[in-house]
C-alpha cells in the first residue's frame, strides 16, 4: 500500500472542492446524519422513526444504537443505511451480514418503500443463522437472500450473471485487501446513479499503522481514482459515494 495517505486525501478534497470531505488527519470524527434525498414520506415510515427514537448503549457501548439486534452501528450510520435502501433504484447488495442488524434495516426500508430485495453476503455460518432469526422476527424477511461465500467471489459471480444493484453497503472485513477487492468490483454491479456506502470509512483505526483497518485507504485507491464515481457525504463513520449517470 502507498504510504502518502495524508497528501492524497488532501489532494482529493482539494480536487472535488467539498469542505465536508474529511482528510486523513481528521479520521475518527463522527458526522451527523443529513438526508441525501428530500422526502417527507420517508420520515413518516415506522422503520425510520424507530431508528430516530431508539435508545443508545447497545452492548455497553455508549454510541451504538439499540434496535434489539447486536451490531456495531451508530444512529447516524443506521439512518443513512435506511435512507439509501429506501431510495434504492433496484435491489440492494450487502457485504457483511453478522447478526442481521443492518440487514434488518435494509429489508424494512425496502418493504416500506415498496422497493426491491436485498442479497446479504457473509462467510460466517453460525452468525448467519442468528441473523436469519433476527431479521425474520422483525418482518420483511421475504425481502432477504442470504449467501455464505467470500464477498469478492460472489461479486464476480453476480457480475457474470448480469446482477445490477441500486445500493451497495460494504461492511464485511474492514482490512485494506478485502475492501479494495470489493470496491474495485463495484462498476460491474452498481447501476449508474446508484450509491455505495462504506462502513467505518471514518474510523480512526484507518489512520493507525498498527490497526487492521484499511477502508479509507482502499477507497482512495479505487473509488477516488475512478472518474465514474463521486463523493456524496459522510454520515456517522460511513462514507457515501455515487456512480455517476452517463456511463455505461
Amino acid at each position: 500500500m502507498p504510504d502518502d495517505w495524508s497528501a492524497r486525501s488532501r489532494a482529493y478534497g482539494d480536487a472535488i472542492k467539498r469542505p465536508d470531505w474529511l482528510d486523513f488527519e481528521h479520521l475518527g470524527t463522527a458526522v451527523q446524519y443529513r438526508p441525501t434525498f428530500r422526502d417527507s414520506r420517508m420520515h413518516e415510515q415506522p422503520g425510520f422513526k424507530r431508528i430516530v427514537n431508539a435508545p443508545l448503549g447497545k452492548m455497553g457501548v455508549s454510541f451504538l444504537i439499540d434496535l434489539d439486534i447486536d451490531g456495531f452501528l451508530a444512529r447516524d450510520d443506521a439512518l443513512k443505511i435506511y435512507e439509501m435502501a429506501y431510495h434504492s433504484t433496484g435491489d440492494v447488495l450487502e457485504l457483511g451480514t453478522h447478526k442481521g442488524l443492518s440487514t434488518s434495516i435494509i429489508a424494512e426500508a425496502l418493504g416500506e418503500s415498496g422497493g426491491g430485495n436485498v442479497e446479504t453476503v457473509d462467510i460466517d455460518t453460525a452468525t448467519n443463522m442468528v441473523a436469519r432469526e433476527n431479521v425474520n422476527s422483525r418482518g420483511f424477511g421475504e425481502k432477504v437472500t442470504y449467501t455464505i461465500q467470500d464477498a469478492a467471489r460472489r461479486m464476480d459471480e453476480l457480475t457474470l450473471t448480469g446482477g445490477q444493484f441500486g445500493f451497495v453497503f460494504v461492511d464485511h472485513w474492514h482490512g485494506y485487501d478485502a475492501t479494495y477487492q470489493a470496491a474495485s468490483r463495484l462498476c460491474g454491479l452498481l447501476k449508474p446513479g446508484g450509491y455505495v456506502l462504506f462502513h467505518d470509512f471514518l474510523d480512526a483505526g484507518n489512520s493507525d499503522p498498527n490497526h487492521v483497518y484499511g477502508v479509507y485507504q482502499a477507497v482512495l485507491d479505487t473509488i477516488c481514482l475512478d472518474r465514474e464515481f463521486e463523493f456524496v457525504c459522510n454520515s456517522g463513520c460511513c462514507g457515501l459515494f455515487r456512480r455517476k449517470v452517463g456511463f455505461p
